[in-house]
């Protein structure tokens, strides 16, 4: 167990007591970063043959909270006890648990591992073959429930592999048991990210599981096949956290190793036309290298080609105003090809880039850098003026940038130059250098954070750094201009066309039916068809998510089936659906609490179709109303809607949209209201940010069953008949 006895609020006195059997005494106890003369402790025997540990706590001065601190566990005064004799007690528990689950293979597991494997020339070559089918095939979910311990214990490796989901502990799992099939030494470890454990204290509880790999010349591999879009074995976030191999003999802690800065660098070169008018026509190439090529991978991996542009655009406006982008080619154009590193090729334009006055011309180099790279996020915590407590940073980082700036005929050659600017130290690296050669001009700049955790006398110098920088932000290059010429005014730029929307996943079919039993219950009843397209339909096709309110509504799933794209069905089973909590329960308690139905259907892949039916049957609604969409981020082949009503019932309609999407149809008769709407080939919806409600431009099908404005009457009336119950509320 742990104690901060520490924080942001003064302590005026803490008692905390443990009580153990004499024959199980506290092996380890540990007081860290403490606040002389507030903390007092004793040991005394207690009844029934117990020991009594007991600390004071007294007058502690409360702490200031810092940005870009470290969790309190690692730099508040603390303490630490616990039973266990060593960290290689946790390290043998953790292994004896997980054995019999990475012992269920299956025949089918071992094809595999030999098909992935045979190709491979070297010991390496095999373990990243079974990493990356791990890592990019197995996705990241877990609902299933837990036979016991949750939160430490794996499921068997056979069900993981079969049903293509799981935890942390399933993915680690699996990819150890494939490295041992495939002749490796390979454990399961244990990994807390975000607090470093103590190294005297052994503690089972990690909040994370990736695996170990032994090389024939004895050197381990750290892997973290969690990450569904890394390149990197070892993810930047995993670096310099507490990890404990876990395995038969018991390990001790460690701490994962970090990556120098060169390693994770964004490489960003632009060669850039600059006439006198002050409009550039530029090219950018963009390297992202270690934790900014995993980070972004997996950004872009969860994006539409449209949102990339707009991405791309919006951080070319920040550092450029005015900035058109003209073309984006990103590669590799498959973000799951690993082997390859993450480009991103710019081709943009800018204008208003030279200030000229007389014979003389100010620059504004064309730096694209300052909203691209994980180290611009870092350097957003660096407000403070001086620190008390580290900056933790998480990742080694950097960033480089050339700019070669040709200059077309109307210049008479270079005026001044920037003065060259430099800082070396063991955390921080800064350099930043001009040079001219004919007709161009060569710049360049380099900034490179070298370790994870600034102390504070290394934050001053960073600070000293950043404020180097700054300065630098405000010097330009002086031009000479030619004798002037007439005046012309440059060409209107012309907007690239608006990219052609993609689908995630493409809707086969889709019909919908309410059947509305009365003006305050109905049956409604869903059943569609999707093919997965990409990557990103892949993860958000995997869950089935149905909200209601058990006050007047229930739902359940009636079948769900997954075929594959080489045609291997799938059928949901009753382990994989749950009912959970909606997010607003816990703040408004007096109402009945939401539920979501959650359903994970399993082996969904790209490739896959999915078939699902589920029904949501409605009872004492104080009203039925709502809307059916019929265009979506995702193309649709075929969607009906059918609403059916006793006669009498008022049914107020809305078709929005452009129209000729929708087409409806009155199939009612003397004993029932039936009305029905179909649309077929309609194009995926653009992804953008910011939209007004869908109704307002989408194809949509509104209804209410009643009639609104009596509902609302009968609403006000109400309300304002209950306010009067109370003085206070009347006036």
């Amino acid at each position: 167990e742990e104690n901060v006895f520490e924080g942001s609020g003064f302590i005026r006195h803490i008692t905390y007591e443990v009580y153990a059997p004499a024959d199980r005494p506290l092996k380890s106890i540990a007081l860290r970063d403490e606040i002389p003369g507030t903390i007092t402790s004793s040991v005394h025997p207690g009844a029934d043959h117990t020991l009594v540990y007991r600390w004071e706590v007294n007058n502690v001065p409360r702490m200031y909270d810092e940005p870009g601190m470290p969790p309190y566990e690692n730099v508040l005064q603390r303490l630490f006890v616990s039973t266990l004799p060593d960290w290689a007690a946790v390290s043998e528990w953790y292994w004896n648990i997980s054995r019999p689950h990475l012992e269920a293979t299956t025949p089918e597991m071992k094809q595999t591992v030999e098909k992935l494997t045979a190709g491979a020339t070297n010991e390496m070559e095999r373990i990243k073959a079974l990493f990356y089918f791990v890592s990019n095939k197995i996705r990241y979910m877990g609902i299933t429930p837990e036979k016991n311990r949750p939160g430490f214990e794996p499921h068997d490796v056979s069900i993981t592999f079969n049903k293509k989901y799981g935890v942390c502990r399933d993915k680690a799992a699996l990819l150890v048991s494939m490295l041992r099939l495939a002749g490796f030494k390979a454990y399961p470890v244990l990994v807390n990210v975000g607090t470093r454990m103590d190294p005297e204290v052994p503690d089972p509880f990690f909040n994370h599981a990736i695996v170990a790999a032994e090389l024939p010349d004895g050197r381990q591999v750290l892997m973290d096949p969690t990450d569904e879009n890394t390149r990197e074995l070892l993810p930047a976030y995993d670096r310099h956290q507490s990890y404990l191999v876990c395995d038969p003999e018991g390990a001790t802690i460690r701490l994962t190793p970090v990556q120098p800065a060169d390693e994770n660098m964004m490489q960003i070169k632009t060669t850039a036309v600059l006439n006198p008018d002050g409009m550039i026509e530029a090219n950018s190439e963009l390297s992202f290298q270690g934790v900014n090529d995993d980070e972004y991978r997996n950004a872009f991996a969860n994006m539409k080609p449209d949102d990339i542009k707009r991405f791309f655009e919006r951080n070319l406006e920040v550092s450029l105003p005015g900035a058109r982008l003209q073309s984006l080619k990103l590669v590799p154009t498959n973000l799951f090809d690993m082997a390859t590193g993450l480009r991103a090729e710019l081709k943009f334009t800018v204008s208003g880039m030279t200030a000229n006055g007389g014979d003389k011309s100010v620059v504004s180099i064309p730096w694209i850098g300052r909203r691209l790279g994980i180290v611009n996020f870092i350097l957003g915590g660096t407000g403070l003026a001086r620190r008390k407590y580290p900056l933790d940073t998480q990742y080694t980082c950097g960033l480089h940038e050339d700019v070669s700036l040709q200059l077309a005929s109307g210049f008479d050659g270079v005026v001044a130059l920037p003065s060259p600017s430099s800082a070396d130290d063991q955390s921080v690296s800064y350099r930043e250098h001009f040079s001219a050669r004919t007709n161009a001009i060569e710049c360049s700049r380099t900034l490179k954070l070298n370790v994870v955790e600034f102390s504070p006398r290394q934050y001053l110098k960073l600070k000293h750094v950043l404020q180097t920088m700054a300065n630098d932000e405000r010097k330009a290059p002086i031009l000479a201009l030619a004798p002037r010429r007439p005046y012309a005014f440059p060409a209107a730029v012309k907007l690239p066309p608006l990219p052609t929307p993609a689908s995630d996943a493409r809707i086969l079919e889709s019909h919908k039916e309410l059947n509305v039993t009365g003006p305050d219950s109905a049956v409604y009843r869903v059943e569609y068809k999707k093919l997965i397209l990409t990557y990103n339909g892949k993860i958000q096709e995997s869950q089935v998510r149905i909200p209601y309110n058990p006050a007047c509504g229930q739902a359940r799933i009636i079948h769900a089936i997954v075929t594959s794209a080489s045609g291997v069905r799938q059928e949901i089973s009753p382990d994989e659906i749950n009912v959970m909590d909606q997010g607003w329960n816990a703040s408004a308690k007096r109402y009945t609490g939401g539920r979501i139905l959650v359903a994970s259907l399993p082996g969904v892949e790209i490739g896959s179709t999915i078939d699902v039916a589920f029904e949501v049957t409605l009872t004492n609604k104080p009203f039925l109303s709502g809307f059916e969409s019929f265009q979506f981020p995702e193309a649709l082949q075929e969607k009906s809607f059918i609403l059916t009503a006793p006669p009498g019932l008022k049914i107020q309609r809305l078709i929005s949209g452009t129209p000729g999407i929708i087409h409806g149809q009155d199939l009612g008769d003397a004993k029932v209201q039936k009305y029905r709407w179909r649309a077929e080939n309609v194009g995926a919806l653009p992804a953008e940010n910011g939209l007004p409600p869908d109704w307002t431009y989408a194809a949509d099908v509104g209804y209410f069953v009643g009639d609104l404005t009596n509902y609302l009457a009968a609403l006000e009336a109400t309300m304002l008949a209950r306010s009067q119950h109370s003085t206070e509320a009347a006036a």
